[in-house]
């Protein structure tokens, strides 16, 4: 039968009293931090509930010339074989002391100084964790958790149930599909949220939209062929444009609020996005493969960047794009490209929706995992050697440390 699915976020504040165990066991158990789950306010505003000055997510220490390696054994073992396979996927939290791993259908929150597991959350009943995302709250000491649900047991009718403040901020019913892997795309910022459902060809593509304030959610019926990102309370989207072969892509960008309280299940493409422009293809392509990336700047707050790059096989092609936006509270949102790169009969690899381009640009394929820079185009793309990766490798937004699965461990590795 179609499995429903289902994006339960959850605020962590993990301050004070985390309890971490003292050895590795080979036996199966799960080992619960002392957690309190924030309510959506405390979460958007975010204010620190705890009573302790300490931060439990601490900075990395400074990188030598050398890669820097971690790695650390996964000690819940309790489903057999499997740990490399698409299912099971690693982040490196911001800031670098932890790590969230998706162990066969749990999520789990490792140490990585420590090596020790420190909070898991397993599903109840037949309920698989699909993919997740992650936001630093309070200033590092905490963390907002967006978790897709694969659910194999509800019932196929629509619900929305938002539980108390200690469990979760929401537990809401995605549209059902019979696509295998039903979340192709999570992302927080603020007080803000959007998941983008995997759909078949034969179903009409929608995301959902969360409003945490407010604990408020809306599914919007968007393009069949499209990448998003948030940017500062908005929603940018890239598509293909109607043409065939297509001529360009369309980026729009629009205020979540508005999108927050627009009809549910209404069409994207009749709300008028606050900036639109168009991106003219190198040359006509049928099938334009195409990423967009979103990131705040680390060192101003009111500046954000945006990658975007596109690629075709037949013809072969390959563009880039970076824009700057500005939104100072003070002032009227604004975009613009600052650099232009049109390639000629070349093809760079365009990352699967699983992995993000970096806020200085840099992107890495998989199969092997080649890593290049779309800020220097002209520069070859570089092999990257992970002996006995998984089918994940997750690249940080801003250190570039490549986090992913070998056999029974999980391995970060930090480049200069």
């Amino acid at each position: 039968s179609t499995p429903a699915f289902c994006v339960p976020i959850l605020g962590i504040s993990a301050t004070q009293h985390c309890p971490r165990p003292t050895s590795s066991s080979s036996t199966s158990k799960q080992i619960n931090a002392d957690v309190t789950v924030k309510s959506a306010n405390e979460v958007s505003q975010g204010r620190n509930t705890g009573s302790t000055s300490s931060s439990f997510f601490t900075q990395p220490s400074s990188l030598s010339n050398t890669a820097l390696t971690f790695s650390f054994s996964l000690v819940q073992w309790d489903h057999g074989p499997g740990i490399l396979n698409w299912e099971n996927q690693a982040q490196l939290f911001p800031g670098g002391a932890f790590v969230f791993y998706e162990n066969w259908g749990k999520l789990e929150c490792w140490a990585v100084e420590s090596k020790t597991l420190v909070w898991t959350y397993r599903p109840k009943m037949r309920r698989w964790v699909n993919a997740f995302a992650l936001e630093p709250t309070d200033g590092g000491r905490g963390a907002l958790i967006m978790i897709g649900i694969r659910d194999y047991a509800t019932l196929h009718k629509e619900r929305k149930k938002c539980l108390h403040p200690n469990s979760a901020l929401f537990d809401e019913r995605a549209p059902d599909s019979g696509f295998g892997y039903p979340f192709c795309l999570l992302r927080i910022q603020g007080d803000y949220t959007v998941a983008g459902t995997g759909r078949s060809e034969s179903e009409s593509s929608e995301i959902m939209l969360f409003e945490l304030s407010t604990l408020t959610t809306r599914t919007l019926r968007v393009p069949k062929d499209h990448d998003m990102d948030l940017v500062s309370g908005n929603l940018v989207m890239l598509s293909p444009d109607i043409r065939s072969p297509h001529r360009g892509l369309d980026m729009r960008l629009w205020r979540m609020a508005s999108l927050i309280r627009s009809d549910n299940y209404a069409s994207i493409d009749a709300i008028g996005p606050l900036i639109a422009s168009s991106i003219t293809l190198t040359r006509p392509s049928y099938s334009p493969r195409f990423r967009l990336a979103a990131h705040a700047s680390p060192l101003c707050s009111d500046h954000s960047i945006i990658w975007i790059l596109g690629s075709s096989s037949s013809p072969k092609f390959t563009l880039i794009r970076k824009y700057h936006v500005s939104h100072a509270a003070v002032e009227t949102l604004t975009m613009r490209c600052t650099k232009t790169w049109d390639l000629e009969n070349v093809e760079k690899g365009v990352p699967d929706v699983s992995t993000r381009i970096s806020y200085a640009g840099y992107a890495n394929v998989s199969s092997p995992t080649k890593t290049y820079s779309l800020s220097d185009p002209e520069l070859r793309e570089v092999e990257v050697p992970l002996p006995n990766q998984g089918d994940y490798v997750h690249m940080s937004a801003y250190s570039g440390a490549l986090t992913y699965a070998v056999d029974n461990n999980v391995v970060v590795n930090y480049y200069e």
